[in-house]
């Protein structure tokens, strides 16, 4: 089950090899879970990390939205992959500390 979606890379550090073995366990160990759940609908284990991924991204992906030191670009992409392609009013107000 590992192979087919492995999330592993070629590597020379041993402490990264083994972060990503854990990933993999761990994704399949969830996968496993939400599929013994009764009120889960069956989905297959490629639209499950998928999902997984975007969850575990999203905190992070919407404060660095509202970083206005990061260039536009990244900020535009990161709108664009949780769904908000429009800057929020939150956006617009959040000040950025000034170091006089």
């Amino acid at each position: 089950m590992c192979s087919l979606y492995d999330v592993a890379r070629n590597s020379r550090r041993w402490p990264l090899t083994i972060f990503f073995n854990l990933l993999n366990i761990s994704c399949i160990n969830a996968l496993n879970v939400c599929s013994a759940n009764k009120n889960y609908a069956k989905v297959n284990r490629a639209d499950f990390l998928e999902t997984l991924a975007l969850c575990l991204i999203r905190p992070n992906t919407e404060r660095r939205i509202l970083n206005k030191n990061l260039p536009k670009s990244i900020r535009f992409r990161g709108r664009k992959l949780l769904g908000l392609e429009k800057e929020t009013e939150t956006e617009k107000n959040v000040k950025t500390p000034r170091w006089s």
